[in-house]
């Protein structure tokens, strides 16, 4: 697709690319009926439900508790029916999805729609569920669960533009160039396009934060030496820095048993959309640096996904580690720790 000129203007537009993305959608379905109807009923097949033929549209509707959806639906009487967030690579808040079911929840709504890049679907959808855990969920099909009794599912932003540009080319033509604008900004914010710096990227704080995930790895490593249940040693070389293709990463390796495990902090996994969103992995293989049949066999029954890196130094699966938030270092360590002797149970 040819690049449009709101997205020719992507890197000059200051504060959030996602507000002008959601600020666009909102204004096409505002102006257009057929469009307005369009988007409404992908919504409502999305959540597996029924809703009316049109809804108003708001951006930024804020609730009781201050959360602040990017896009709220309501009926003919002024009743909010559907919230929906706009997702490109930012990642959840506090009050989301939880928030927002509370809110549906309350005053009586339909359901949440999550909207993201495709690329990105698999990894937030995952993200989005687990912080559903502690709830009642019911699948309804692979993008849609109930939540305490509201529907919540995920869209990707080609789905909903290609939707509007087919009702827009037999009943609103008049739009059509807006929707093309609007494509190519999404396009350009689902490339690799350079984020611009903040103020606060630049300071020395954050600099102490990057530093974290090194000593995440260091002390996972120590705590697992220092377990008697179990009985380690080191492994050859034991640290290895390195830098791939799209990041850099660190590793360090040792023995559980006569099991090799390697852990990991590593940008590439962390960047990818078909996995996780965590800087943290961890990999199993024998004292050859081999995944032989019989681990490759044991890795399809892991109880969380993994991803293969083909141009990594090992070329081999890896293994999602979920580290704690709001936590300490020993409390996410320990976790950590948990975490892969459970896999290290699967390979004895």
């Amino acid at each position: 697709m040819s690049n449009s000129l709101l997205a020719h203007l992507y890197s000059r537009i200051r504060g959030s690319q996602e507000d002008i993305a959601t600020i666009s959608l909102q204004y096409l379905v505002s102006q257009s009926l057929q469009l307005n109807q369009a988007f409404t009923k992908l919504l409502a097949s999305s959540l597996n439900i029924s809703l009316e033929e049109t809804l108003q549209y708001h951006c930024q509707s804020v609730g009781e508790d201050k959360e602040r959806p990017d896009l709220s639906g309501d009926d003919h009487n002024g009743n909010e029916q559907i919230l929906c967030e706009m997702k490109f690579y930012a990642g959840l808040t506090l009050n989301q999805p939880l928030g927002y079911l509370e809110r549906l929840k309350k005053n009586g709504g339909s359901g949440l729609v999550f909207i993201c890049p495709k690329v990105r679907r698999t990894s937030l959808w995952s993200k989005i569920k687990q912080q559903c855990r502690d709830y009642q969920m019911d699948k309804i099909d692979q993008y849609c669960v109930r939540v305490n009794g509201i529907p919540m599912s995920v869209l990707t932003w080609s789905e909903v533009l290609e939707q509007l540009h087919i009702t827009a080319s037999s009943s609103a033509e008049a739009y059509l160039s807006d929707i093309h604008q609007l494509k190519g900004f999404c396009a350009q914010m689902d490339s690799d396009a350079f984020l611009p710096f903040s103020s606060d990227d630049l300071t020395a704080d954050n600099a102490r934060k990057n530093r974290r995930y090194y000593e995440v790895v260091d002390e996972t490593v120590r705590l697992l030496h220092a377990d008697d249940s179990i009985h380690t040693k080191s492994f050859g070389k034991s640290s290895t820095y390195f830098i791939g293709n799209i990041g850099i990463g660190y590793e360090k390796k040792l023995y559980v048993d006569d099991i090799v495990v390697s852990v990991a902090y590593d940008h590439e996994l962390w960047l990818s959309n078909n996995s996780m969103e965590t800087p943290f992995w961890v990999a199993v293989s024998d004292d050859t640096l081999e995944q032989n049949d019989y681990f490759k066999a044991r890795l399809e029954t892991a109880p969380i996904p993994m991803e293969k890196k083909d141009d990594s130094i090992w070329s081999k699966c890896y293994l999602a580690l979920e580290p704690l938030t709001d936590a300490t270092l020993d409390e996410v360590c320990q976790d950590l720790k948990r975490q892969i002797l459970r896999y290290v149970d699967l390979f004895r």
